[in-house]
């Protein structure tokens, strides 16, 4: 299977990158993926107010674009193995430390640590997988990795949670975070290999101009708001229609499990059909299983709104990245729209929950229909800059 993955990206030693990138991303996306077992755990059993709650969390993602930019900034200098285990190191530490903080000043602390480890990590699996010679299809195969991964915490974290409390959620992020360290054994030893892990295609310009770039990351920043405001609040959404606490972790695990669908068949479209149409499909049918979480009129229907939710979000993505990546053939605009995302990953649950709190879920539903329509502007905007300077070039 790894040999197949590696001939799929495209380069001889395409797996062992490809095993170190996505065991990367996947450390890094633990936080974001509990993000709603987080909430429910600092309101219900810490006793944290639904703003402290999006504030700790809020803090957790500032950190870790912090690290992020700060990793992106050394991988010519720093060999990007030695900055992979200094990112484990602080997030499995930050984890663990979590579950035995007494405070909400400690549990800001622990977690803004395991957040800029898991910047770093961020960082360093973006920064392996924009090189490889079809970044949308390695972005798609790590995607469904970490989704599996995800979709088993989301099943049993809740089991932990309600035996061990808070120390259950944040001792099992440590553990599965340890467990994924060897794969970071196949991470580039050498500074230069981190920039040079595959020959650029020679259709590529080496990068668009200031203007593109910066419009692109300021939609992926709309994006990253719309899609953490929702996934922030998922689980808060399920309670809301009467489900059950221990049933909500096995439909997000479920819904998770469906939407690795949505990465299956963008590694196998890959870009037959460009990037633009992918990505507008993708977010517009969001939208409409956005609406159906958010005012559903049943637990079932909640039930298959959310997992269509996942496979939107699923198939977007990778093609999302993969615009970033063919912007630049130095990766530089993939790490600055990986920032990018996190940023809005710090805003998303701060603002969501301040939003609902004025609002109440109907407000939640106006800012996602208000952030679509400007970021699909601003995709189709960027796209034909982008196009424009492929044929001028």
């Amino acid at each position: 299977m790894l040999a197949e993955m590696g001939k799929t990206i495209g380069i001889e030693r395409g797996k062992h990158y490809f095993v170190a990138g996505a065991a990367a991303l996947t450390i890094a996306s633990l936080g974001s993926w509990t993000m709603p077992l987080v909430t429910g755990t600092l309101i219900d059993i810490l006793g944290f107010s639904e703003i402290d709650a999006g504030f700790l969390i809020s803090i957790e993602m500032l950190s870790m674009a912090i690290g992020s930019l700060i990793a992106a900034a050394s991988l010519a200098h720093i060999a990007i193995r030695h900055l992979a285990v200094i990112g484990v190191l602080l997030a499995v530490v930050g984890h663990a430390a979590s579950g035995e903080a007494s405070t909400h000043e400690t549990m800001l602390l622990y977690r803004a640590l395991a957040g800029f480890g898991e910047g770093i990590l961020s960082s360093v699996g973006i920064a392996i997988l924009a090189r490889l010679i079809d970044p949308d299809r390695a972005y798609a195969l790590a995607f469904i990795i970490t989704g599996l991964i995800a979709s088993m915490m989301l099943a049993f974290v809740p089991s932990a949670i309600r035996e061990f409390d808070a120390r259950g959620l944040f001792i099992s992020l440590a553990v599965i975070s340890i467990i994924l360290v060897p794969a970071l054994y196949f991470v580039p030893k050498k500074p230069d290999e981190s920039t040079g892990l595959a020959k650029i295609s020679n259709k590529r310009v080496n990068s668009v101009d200031n203007l593109t770039g910066i419009l692109f990351i300021l939609g992926l920043l709309f994006i990253s708001i719309m899609e953490f405001s929702m996934w922030a609040n998922i689980e808060r959404l399920g309670r809301n229609v009467g489900i059950a606490d221990d049933s909500i972790g096995y439909i997000l695990s479920l819904g998770t499990l469906l939407g690795l669908l949505g990465s299956v068949l963008a590694a196998f479209l890959s870009t037959k059909f460009g990037r633009i149409t992918p990505i507008v499909i993708a977010i517009m049918f969001q939208v409409i299983f956005s609406y159906l979480c958010i005012f559903p009129t049943s637990p079932e229907v909640y039930k298959y709104s959310q997992a269509g939710w996942s496979l939107c979000l699923y198939f977007a993505y990778p093609y999302l990245l993969g615009m970033a990546a063919s912007l630049d053939s130095l990766g530089r605009w993939a790490a600055a729209g990986n920032g990018m995302l996190i940023v809005g990953q710090i805003i998303a649950p701060t603002l969501s929950a301040y939003i609902i709190q004025v609002s109440s879920y109907s407000g939640l539903f106006t800012l996602i229909a208000v952030l679509t329509p400007i970021s699909l502007m601003i995709f189709f905007h960027a796209n034909r800059l982008h196009e424009k300077a492929l044929v001028d070039g």
